[in-house]
């Protein structure tokens, strides 16, 4: 007994601790005035195309619009500028902000006259085979102060626009694109609030009823609810909730998928708050990184957030670290954990500095970051694949399974889980990594690990009881935050008693095929994975019974000699 748990703690200390650092990979990045890149200094923010052909930027300081399009890989090329001609009056000066419609039919940006400093409203139509932009209207009138920022509904039939004045604008978009005024709303509700407000963000709620937008005065934040008419667009005012002064001001909100949490990112903060049956705001939990590593390890100010479209992942910028950071978002609480985070100059990542937007591709593959030198483009997604072998000794059987991350992206919230038949009996199921925790529930084991780097893997082992032949399959699957491109390495279904035909020669107890040797332990060497949820004897219990002859052929030599050949796999793979 004392011989198998010694083992166990050397080779759990075989893996070093994971630090989370360098989440994504960034695949592009576009510094203004290099390579041929012009017009993309202080990229605002960024507008990729729902059919996925292109993305659209705006450039505040150079004062263009760009269209880039997008390959099969994911990299951009640059297909056009339009910059802004203060002689002639063409084009746009200082733009704020960005977006495309639902039908990819049309273009809007928010900006200033070149020869002038109206504040206007540009819309194009768009070439969905070019990518190509044509001038369709310059909507000038009230509700397009500085800072103007923009949001579609879901069916493209509304535009909403709040600027830093604090006036909020509903107007309705035309089957040409262009818009005209339903609502305007000057002075939103002061309710309580003292001296100025000033407009800073919104969203609208997944089910389209409901409007949420971020403002600010002396007293701090408030976050105001409004009530939506998907018929007419028009807004109504419900209620506000005002900020702890120590929040800070909001300048990106996000609501989750199911319309449960409402967050925003600001100064020093990235706050959670809850939204119950009636849409009314409540304050839940300010997000703390509780887990720093050497490239980012405190909230310093947050300008955006945007979620996955599963709401498993947050991302965001932060413009003074910059840096693009990565959270993991439990789907029960709503909170926020911190995994990662790509800074400018650290790992060979450029182009971060003074980041001021992310935008995620609508297929979730790709995050665009904007920032003063011009903006970059990240993979998100992460292939994870399984493979595994099945031995037997004795009364025992053995799976050892290989979760490993081809990438590009690391993977987060994996979740592997083995099925065994109905009247398996479990003796054991641990990783060889520290990282993983199993558990054992009945003829299931379930293993959880939060990050998983990109050409990492893990080898988990169940050692389990034989049952009737007729009855010995098991299947697998694995499960993960981000978007995986190749699912069909995501599982296996297979029939055990063929399997150990066919990967393991009929040899039951001696070498089962490489790394394995025989293993009737697996990598018990790797965490105890001791349960929290069932009292399921699991790493202790299993070297009882190897000291007990009744317990698994009456031996603990094949077990022995299972983990020293791990043990010398382990060495020799890191050494190579």
């Amino acid at each position: 007994m004392k011989k198998l748990v010694l083992s166990s703690a050397l080779l759990s200390s075989l893996s070093a601790p994971f630090l989370a650092a360098e989440p994504l990979q960034q695949i592009q990045a576009f510094l203004d005035d290099a390579d041929g890149y012009e017009n993309v200094a202080n990229t605002r923010h960024t507008a990729p195309s729902h059919d996925l052909k292109h993305v659209y930027t705006i450039s505040k300081t150079d004062h263009a619009v760009n269209v880039f399009e997008r390959a099969a890989n994911g990299e951009l090329s640059l297909v056009i500028n339009y910059p802004g001609n203060e002689d002639t009056g063409e084009g746009v000066r200082s733009p704020e902000d960005i977006l495309i419609s639902p039908d990819d039919k049309h273009v809007y940006v928010t900006a200033l006259k070149p020869d002038n400093v109206d504040d206007t409203l540009y819309v194009y139509e768009r070439d969905a085979a070019t990518g190509h932009l044509t001038e369709v209207q310059a909507y000038r009138d009230r509700g397009f102060g500085s800072s103007a920022r923009l949001a579609l509904s879901d069916d493209g039939l509304f535009l909403y626009s709040i600027d830093s004045s604090g006036s909020l604008t509903v107007m309705a978009r035309n089957s040409n694109g262009s818009v005209n005024e339903v609502q305007f709303i000057n002075e939103l509700e002061q309710d309580g609030v003292t001296g100025n407000i000033y407009g800073d963000a919104f969203a609208i709620s997944p089910s389209q009823d409901a409007v949420y937008v971020s403002l600010h005065s002396s007293d701090g934040a408030i976050l105001q609810h409004y009530v939506r008419n998907p018929d007419t667009g028009i807004l109504n005012y419900v209620d506000q909730f005002l900020c702890d002064p120590e929040l800070g001001e909001f300048e990106g909100l996000a609501i989750s998928p199911e319309g449960q949490f409402l967050y925003g990112a600001g100064d020093e903060s990235l706050a959670v708050f809850t939204l119950d049956d009636a849409g009314s705001v409540s304050f839940k939990a300010i997000t703390e990184i509780t887990n720093p590593d050497s490239s980012y390890d405190e909230i310093w100010r947050l300008n955006n957030i945007a979620l996955s479209a599963n709401g498993r992942l947050g991302y965001t910028t932060d413009i003074i670290q910059d840096a693009l950071v990565v959270f993991t978002r439990d789907e029960a609480t709503g909170e926020m954990n911190y995994v990662g985070a790509e800074v400018d100059g650290v790992g060979g990542v450029s182009v971060l500095g003074q980041n001021d937007d992310v935008k995620l591709s609508p297929d979730g593959l790709y995050a665009y970051v904007g920032g003063a030198y011009g903006f970059s483009t990240f993979a998100l997604h992460a292939d994870t694949e399984l493979a595994h072998t099945y031995s037997e000794s004795g009364d025992n059987a053995t799976v050892v399974t290989t979760l490993s991350n081809n990438g590009p992206a690391s993977a987060h919230g994996l979740r592997f889980t083995l099925t065994l038949p109905n009247d398996a009996d479990i003796s054991s199921a641990s990783a060889f990594s520290s990282q993983t925790d199993c558990t054992i529930e009945s003829n299931i084991v379930t293993c959880e690990r939060g990050t998983l780097t990109p050409n990492d893997e893990d080898e988990i082992s169940i050692v389990f009881t034989k049952v009737d032949a007729s009855e010995q399959t098991y299947s697998a699957t694995i499960t993960q935050a981000e978007i995986d491109t190749n699912e069909g390495n995501n599982t296996f279904d297979q029939d055990s008693a063929s399997s150990e035909e066919d990967e393991t020669g009929g040899d039951t107890g001696g070498d089962t095929g490489g790394d394995t040797g025989g293993d009737t332990g697996g990598d018990d060497g790797g965490d105890e994975g001791a349960t929290e949820e069932t009292e399921t004897p699991q790493q202790d219990s299993t070297a009882d019974e190897a000291d007990d002859d009744s317990s698994g052929g009456g031996s603990t030599g094949p077990v022995l000699f299972g983990l020293l050949l791990i043990l010398f796999h382990r060495f020799r793979r890191r050494a190579g």
